[in-house]
């Protein structure tokens, strides 16, 4: 019964001890290999130092967009859908997310596992920039001649860019401050009300927990959602601003 109970715990060990320190030189050489995939390509559009670090075997699955299955089409992607966009897009990682795990034949390195989670921006033309997703990401990384070269993308679980935001820490006093009923032409009476560490807005039959980025901005974990509360000079009142997508949707004043 103990050599049961031993075994799954020792590969669970070993499993775990697998990932590389994030001082350790693998993990800067990946995480180095990765901003200029992101960093370079992505975000500042430099196709030329993306394509040198992008195997020719490529291939990239994605949860939404389907499979890229060439280097060039996977550029070429990077051109059409991101830096010829309408909205310029940037992504960025999510802090300590990065987790890099090597790959060994005879106790030589030939590759790496890069693990993590990013969040993607978007900068309209009329308006600044704004959150608007996140994903989870397992890229295979393989050293051809000398270089590491990215070889197979996962990129999977997208969804709202909020979910990974840690909330601030704001006093009990701020919070009861911007509880109260508010009225919006648009939508009528919203209702809002403490719970811990912060607020639930009610409108109709529909319940949001609103979660502290700031004393007056708070996020919607489920959708990308924005609230801010601001001072209103024409009732001397909080006024409350709801943004969808960076857009402004919806605007409430707060009742005496």
């Amino acid at each position: 019964m103990l050599l049961n109970l031993f075994i799954p715990l020792f590969i669970v060990t070993q499993f775990v001890a697998a990932q590389v320190d994030h001082n350790s030189s693998l993990y800067k050489q990946i995480k180095e290999s990765d901003s200029i995939i992101f960093e370079q390509g992505f975000n500042r559009c430099n196709f030329e130092a993306m394509a040198a670090v992008t195997s020719e075997n490529f291939e990239f699955y994605h949860d939404k967009g389907g499979i890229t299955s060439s280097k060039a089409d996977f550029v070429e992607s990077i051109k059409q859908n991101i830096c010829g966009s309408q909205d310029k897009m940037r992504r960025e990682l999510v802090p300590n997310s990065l987790k890099v795990f090597p790959l060994e034949n005879n106790g030589e390195i030939y590759g790496a596992i890069e693990q993590g989670k990013h969040l993607f921006y978007a900068k309209p033309k009329d308006r600044a920039e704004y959150l608007t997703g996140s994903a989870q990401f397992t890229q295979l990384w393989l050293k051809e001649d000398g270089i590491w070269k990215i070889k197979r993308v996962l990129s999977y679980d997208h969804g709202p860019g909020n979910r990974y935001t840690i909330p601030a820490k704001i006093t009990n006093d701020q919070l009861r401050k911007l509880a109260g009923t508010y009225n919006s032409e648009k939508t009528g009476n919203l209702t809002i009300i403490t719970k811990d560490s912060s607020l639930v807005l009610s409108a109709g039959d529909k319940t949001y927990e609103l979660y502290p980025s700031s004393d007056s901005v708070f996020f919607y974990k489920d959708a990308n959602l924005i609230f801010e509360f601001l001072e209103d000079p024409l009732s001397d009142n909080l006024k409350l601003e709801i943004r969808d997508h960076g857009a402004l949707a919806d605007t409430a004043v707060k009742d005496r």
